[in-house]
């Protein structure tokens, strides 16, 4: 795993790279959605994670009481410029000397990429939502916030939410360490 910053220049790391191994054992003949494409060998891959991303989505209720859940991925622009540099950066890491000689050939996407827009469709293609939700549920005292700074829901008598979903913004990194402190600290908020 890396923490990138794409530009030099953030004051922040805005990419996380994986660096994954692939040592399954795949039938050959196996299809399935997850498995299709992936090599029925050894192999490694990146994948490149946006630590603060700008797009934002929605949690509402529908009349039924069935949640609906807009993610609204790339709704920011700068989203997908970014997961750009970090997937050429990806490339560039697997053209290094110490990996290039083991790499037989590129199996996802299954030839070089050599422009952005190129890069922007492979990504709006395989890009997913994964991990470290948080936010449907935000802290503050805004119009748009859900629970106030002891973590108690606006407008309701003694129901409380301890979780990521508390995060305005995602935390740079892995968001564990977080909810074991915010759920630490609404222990200490119960227990008086």
């Amino acid at each position: 795993m890396a923490f990138v910053k794409t530009p030099p220049d953030l004051k922040q790391p805005d990419i996380q790279l994986h660096f994954l191994p692939f040592g399954y054992i795949i039938q050959p003949h196996s299809r399935s959605a997850i498995t299709a494409y992936q090599p029925k060998q050894n192999a490694m891959m990146i994948t490149i994670t946006l630590c603060k991303p700008k797009t934002r989505g929605t949690v509402s209720i529908d009349t039924q009481g069935n949640a609906l859940i807009q993610h609204q991925l790339f709704s920011a622009p700068e989203d997908m410029e970014t997961l750009v540099k970090g997937a050429k950066l990806a490339e560039h890491i697997y053209q290094q000397p110490a990996l290039a000689k083991h790499t037989i050939r590129p199996c996802s996407p299954e030839t070089l990429i050599t422009d952005d827009e190129a890069w922007r469709q492979y990504i709006r293609a395989r890009a997913n939502i994964s991990y470290h939700f948080c936010g449907s549920c935000s802290m503050g005292n805004d119009p748009s916030s859900v629970v106030d700074e002891q973590l108690r829901v606006h407008g309701l008598h003694g129901l409380r939410v301890m979780d990521a979903s508390i995060m305005p913004i995602i935390t740079s990194g892995n968001t564990n360490a977080t909810v074991i402190a915010i759920a630490e600290r609404a222990a200490d908020f119960i227990l008086g």
